[in-house]
């Protein structure tokens, strides 16, 4: 029930990253993922935890293919793209899962935007990494 639920806010809130330049669909995906799925309080767990299985679910697919092809469009072979797309998945969703036990903060949690500067910092450097394997020659 979780997946379908997860699958119908994919399609209703996720931005549409067609004609995006391959970095630019990873940065949107990210920035987007807390609006989009920080309501609904365990659909990142359960998309994370489904994130390396065979997905039945349309949008979710739609989403996971247009990753996989940014990543083959930065240039990398196809296994390091399944290698980049499990680094992406476990930033992307463990982050939320941060963001959704971090509504009800308790002192001496870390600040909100701490979690935010960490995420962006950790597809920053994701982005420098695919950058740089691209760039080696074959």
């Amino acid at each position: 029930m979780v997946a379908l639920l997860a699958d119908e806010v994919t399609r209703i809130a996720m931005p549409d990253v067609s004609g995006c330049t391959w970095e630019e669909k990873l940065r949107v995906v990210v920035s987007s993922s807390p609006q989009v799925y920080s309501q609904f309080p365990g659909i990142s767990a359960a998309i994370l935890s489904q994130s390396l299985k065979p997905l039945h679910w349309p949008h979710a697919l739609r989403l996971r293919t247009a990753i996989l092809d940014a990543l083959r469009e930065a240039g990398l072979s196809a296994h390091l793209a399944d290698v980049a797309y499990i680094q992406f998945a476990t930033i992307t969703m463990s982050s939320l899962i941060l963001y959704e036990n971090h509504m009800a903060p308790e002192p001496g949690d870390l600040r909100l935007q701490n979690i935010g500067e960490g995420i962006a910092r950790s597809l920053d450097l994701m982005i420098d990494d695919i950058k740089r394997i691209a760039a080696r020659p074959s």
